[in-house]
């Protein structure tokens, strides 16, 4: 195969030619295959050597390991975090090794990359009139989506779904799931974050989100009390349980090293269903009403979490009260408010 023939179908964004080429590459042997790519990451230009990292795993499986790696030492930093990227695709085990390496490569380029955006409040709605559960698996189902922005550092989203004839109607509540974020980039590792706005964002164009609803006030302020006021004082308790969880790096984190945010509740899922158990409560069926979620940091892969959850009694509701600790240091990384019906 003619290597520069390849390199200028992939200078030219793809296309039949590129597909063809790729189709008669995947005919040749491992070694071939392996020789041809390994020329590629000499090439000039940084696209083609980027394009490797998406090809290698693809055409050599396991093989592709020690052309990732020379491509880890790249001089470009987009082709860098390809190769770590595609390194922590082919096994996430390479996440001690490839994280902080890509944490300093970000810091050493431009602060501003180091960036991963997500710092998170989120909310959810389920009015009783359309509980989660009522959906079937073949349903026409509906979405819509408002953004707002407060300044250069947080997106706030409000997703809204149901049955077209439901969401057409200004008189129904239909579910809803409000999602914050804050950019955020790690300091003294994963577990450490701070907010820092991106340099070239520009949300001049979205409606301005008024601070008073900002998350960062929000979550500042269910920090100082305890509350995210979704659980009120009508509410009363029924008793409290500790549930104590080491991270599973390959099953909790992502491939930068982050717990996955959604893996939070269900690490408060799973201490709720504990904590019924150990209280002798029988509520095996319960239908999620409200939720909200504040986060403040986050776990390491190494790290272990202990989530205390409250249980309330309210009629034929039951409510949450979750705090999500790390043990390392007792920081608070989570809470949690939750309503259910029974």
């Amino acid at each position: 195969m003619d290597t520069r023939r390849l390199a200028e179908a992939v200078r030219a964004g793809g296309g039949p030619e590129l597909q063809a080429l790729i189709d008669e590459l995947q005919e040749q042997d491992a070694a071939e295959v392996s020789r041809i790519l390994s020329e590629l990451t000499h090439d000039s230009d940084w696209g083609v050597r980027g394009w490797v990292s998406w090809a290698a795993p693809r055409m050599l499986q396991s093989g592709a390991e020690p052309l990732l790696r020379k491509l880890v030492t790249d001089a470009h930093p987009d082709v860098r975090t390809e190769a770590i990227d595609a390194l922590l695709d082919l096994d996430e085990r390479h996440v001690r090794e490839f994280v902080p390496m890509f944490i300093a490569f970000a810091r050493d380029d431009d602060l501003q990359t180091a960036l991963w955006a997500i710092y998170r409040l989120t909310r959810y709605r389920i009015p009783d009139a359309a509980p989660l559960e009522s959906f079937r698996l073949d349903d026409t189902v509906r979405f819509t989506v408002a953004l707002r922005s407060f300044k250069n550092m947080t997106i706030e989203g409000r997703l809204e779904f149901d049955r077209p004839e439901r969401l057409a109607d200004p008189d129904r509540e239909s579910p809803s799931i409000l999602f914050a974020n804050i950019f955020i980039t790690p300091e003294k590792g994963n577990s450490r974050l701070r907010v820092a706005p991106p340099a070239q964002a520009d949300f001049a164009n979205l409606p301005p989100l008024p601070n008073d609803e900002n998350p960062f006030q929000i979550t500042r302020a269910a920090e100082e009390s305890g509350s995210l006021g979704v659980i009120d004082g009508t509410w009363q308790s029924a008793g409290s349980y500790d549930h104590r969880y080491a991270i599973d790096v390959d099953r909790d984190t992502n491939g930068a090293g982050l717990v996955y945010f959604a893996n939070y509740v269900a690490f408060m899922e799973t201490a709720e269903r504990l904590a019924l158990r150990s209280l002798g409560i029988d509520a095996k069926e319960r239908s999620l009403r409200w939720r909200r979620i504040a986060y403040y940091g986050n776990a390491d892969v190494d790290d272990t979490i202990t989530v205390r959850v409250e249980v309330l009694r309210d009629g034929a509701r039951i409510a949450f009260r979750y705090r999500i600790e790390r043990d390392e240091d007792g920081l608070t990384i989570c809470r949690s408010e939750a309503i259910k019906a029974l």
